[in-house]
Order: C-alpha cells, then structure tokens, then sequence
C-alpha cells in the first residue's frame, strides 16, 4: 500500500478544474475526498483516464463520487487501473468548496 497522491483544492463558483496527473502504478485504487467547506450548490469529482498524459478521457461507466453537496468524508474504491495515467475533475456549481483528496495504492 502508498499513498499516491494528496491535495487540497478550492472550487469557486461554477467551475472545472483537473488535478496534475499522477502515474497509476498500482492495479487497485482508493480514493477519499475530505470536503471541509460546501457554501452552495453541487461538486461532481470524476476520474480520467490517459495512455500518454496529455488526452484524457472518462469511461462509458465513469469512475465517479457520489455528488457532494455537503462537508464530510467521501470514499470511491476500489477502482482498477483503467490506462497508465489518472487525474481527477472537478465540476462545481455555486460552490465554494474546499476538499482535500487522497489515493491510496495497493
């Protein structure tokens, strides 16, 4: 087990924004979204999917959290390595929202 990768974001509004890309070397992942402030509205967090870190796509049956629309612990798992790169998407409305994310990697 490793921790691939943490990070803390804040969504203002309505907006997209998509984390760095972390190498996925692990064939199980979990992750845990922590959202400590949620003002208004919706957060939706999708996983995409890269074979050489620069397109990125999401599946027919994307690999997605529950829509967050309050603070409190959200887990997405166990989900398999779909291609060799991964980042997440985050799509707000209303918003602020403040979250912090972590994966972990077995």
């Amino acid at each position: 087990m490793a921790v691939l990768f943490t990070e803390t974001q804040t969504a203002l509004g309505s907006e997209t924004v998509e984390s760095a890309s972390v190498k996925a070397i692990y064939e199980t992942m979990y992750f845990l979204v922590n959202t400590t402030v949620a003002t208004a509205g919706t957060l939706d967090i999708e996983l995409r999917w890269s074979v050489d870190g620069a397109t990125w796509v999401s599946f027919s049956t994307p690999d997605d959290f529950a829509q967050i629309t309050a603070t409190g612990e959200t887990w997405l798992g166990p989900v398999p390595a779909r291609a060799p790169f991964l980042q997440l998407n985050y799509v707000s409305v209303t918003g602020p929202f403040t979250l912090e994310v972590a994966a972990v990697g077995f």
